[in-house]
C-alpha cells in the first residue's frame, strides 16, 4: 500500500524536513514535472523557506497552493516515490450531497457574478488542474471523486497538492457531475484564484505581444485566442470591455490549459492610449478598408495586436488609436474572419517575423 510520508532532504536519509505551520507554503515546479513519468522518483525545486527554518526546508501547511517560484537560489528535493494503485487514496469523509455547503459554493463559481464577487474560477480535469499548478497563481481547493480518479497521472497531481497543504474534498461521483460541465468528468476539479494585472505594470516588451480586444462576445473565441496567443509566446490581453470573461467555464476549457500562461488587464481606450503614448509602441489594427497587406507590412519591435468585436470589429474611434491600419486579403465570398482566427493569422506573421533564421523552429503543432 501507498505511504504518504513528509518530504525530506536529499541525503538525509529520508529524515522529515522541518515543518512550521501556519505559514503558506511555495512549490517551485519545473515545466515538466506534472507531466506523466515512468521514473520512481520525480525531482523538483522548491523555493527556499526563511532563515529560521534552515537552509532548503520546505514549509507544510495549509495555506493555498503557489505555483513555481520566481525567487532564485533553488534548491533541489527529490519526491518520495508514487507507486500505482487502483484509484486515489481517500483521507477523511466523503461529501455525499449535493446540497453540500462547499458543493454549492462550486456550482455558484459557474456564474459571473460570484466569479467577480470572489475572485475565484474552477478548473476541471487533469490537464487544467496540472496547468494551474505549474502556474504562479493560487490553488485555494482540489476537488476529487476518487472513484472517477482512476489515472495514475491524476491521482499524482492530487496527491502532491494535498502534500503541498492544499485544502482537499472528496466527493461522491454523483456529486462532482452535480457541479461538473463536462460529460465525462476525470474527478478532479480545483478552485484557483483569478489573476489580473493593472496596464500601468505590464510593458509591451513582455512576450512576442500583448493583444488588446475591444469586445468579444464568444467564449469559445477568447479561448482560441488565449490558446494561440500562449503557442507563440504572447504575453497575454488587454481587455478593453467588461464583456469578456477569460475565466468562463468555456473559455477556460478552450484555451486546454493555455490560460495558465497568458497574462491579463482591464483597462479603458483612454488608458490605453497613454500607456502606448509612453512606451512609444505601435498599436496595430485590422480593417477590410485598410490599404496595407498585414504579410508585407514589417512590425517594429514593440507592437499590441488590437482587435475589434466579431461583428463589427473596430469602430471608427478604436481605428484612430491605431498607428497602423493592416488588412487580411479575401478572395471567396466572405466579408470578414472569425475573431480569433483573423488575431491567429496576425500572431504568426508577428511570430515569423521575428524568428532568427537558422534557429530551431520549436515544437511541431497538433491539431
Amino acid at each position: 500500500m501507498h505511504e504518504d510520508r513528509p518530504l525530506t532532504s536529499p541525503g538525509s536519509d529520508r529524515a522529515p524536513l522541518p515543518q512550521a505551520a501556519g505559514r503558506p507554503v511555495f512549490l517551485a515546479v519545473r515545466s515538466d514535472s506534472f507531466l506523466p513519468a515512468s521514473r520512481s522518483e520525480l525531482t523538483l525545486p522548491f523555493k527556499t523557506a526563511s532563515a529560521s527554518t534552515g537552509a532548503g526546508a520546505v514549509l507544510l501547511s495549509s495555506g493555498p497552493f503557489s505555483g513555481r517560484s520566481r525567487g532564485h537560489g533553488r534548491a533541489r528535493h527529490s519526491m518520495p516515490s508514487f507507486h500505482s494503485q487502483s484509484s486515489f487514496r481517500t483521507h477523511g469523509r466523503i461529501i455525499e450531497s449535493r446540497n453540500h455547503a462547499s458543493i454549492k459554493r462550486l456550482r455558484l463559481l459557474q456564474r459571473r457574478d460570484e466569479r467577480e464577487r470572489t475572485g475565484l474560477f474552477l478548473a476541471e480535469g487533469m490537464r487544467f488542474v496540472a496547468q494551474a499548478a505549474e502556474a504562479e497563481g493560487e490553488i485555494e481547493t482540489v476537488v476529487v471523486a476518487p472513484e472517477l480518479l482512476t489515472h495514475p497521472f491524476g491521482q499524482k497531481v492530487a496527491r502532491r497538492l494535498r502534500r503541498a497543504g492544499v485544502r482537499s474534498l472528496e466527493v461522491t461521483p454523483e456529486v462532482f457531475h452535480s457541479f461538473s460541465l463536462t460529460e465525462e468528468p476525470q474527478g478532479i476539479a480545483a478552485v484557483v484564484r483569478q489573476r489580473w494585472e493593472p496596464l500601468d505594470r505590464v510593458l509591451p516588451s513582455d512576450g512576442l505581444c500583448w493583444t488588446a480586444l475591444s469586445t468579444v462576445h464568444s467564449p469559445g473565441n477568447l479561448g482560441t485566442l488565449l490558446r494561440t496567443s500562449d503557442a507563440v509566446g504572447g504575453a497575454g490581453l488587454i481587455l478593453l470591455s467588461p464583456d469578456a470573461d477569460p475565466y468562463d467555464p468555456a473559455t477556460v476549457r478552450a484555451t486546454m490549459g493555455a490560460l495558465f500562461s497568458q497574462r491579463f488587464v482591464r483597462a479603458t481606450a483612454a488608458e490605453l492610449r497613454r500607456w502606448k503614448e509612453r512606451h512609444r509602441c505601435a498599436l496595430v489594427g485590422t480593417s477590410p478598408a485598410a490599404e496595407e497587406d498585414y504579410h508585407t507590412a514589417a512590425y517594429p519591435p514593440a507592437v499590441v495586436l488590437f482587435m475589434g468585436g466579431e461583428r463589427r470589429g473596430l469602430s471608427p474611434e478604436e481605428l484612430a488609436l491605431c498607428d497602423r491600419v493592416v488588412r487580411i486579403p479575401m478572395v471567396g465570398r466572405s466579408d470578414s474572419l472569425n475573431l480569433a482566427v483573423a488575431a491567429g493569422v496576425l500572431l504568426y506573421e508577428l511570430f515569423n517575423q521575428r524568428r532568427v533564421p537558422g534557429a530551431e523552429p520549436g515544437r511541431d503543432t497538433e491539431a
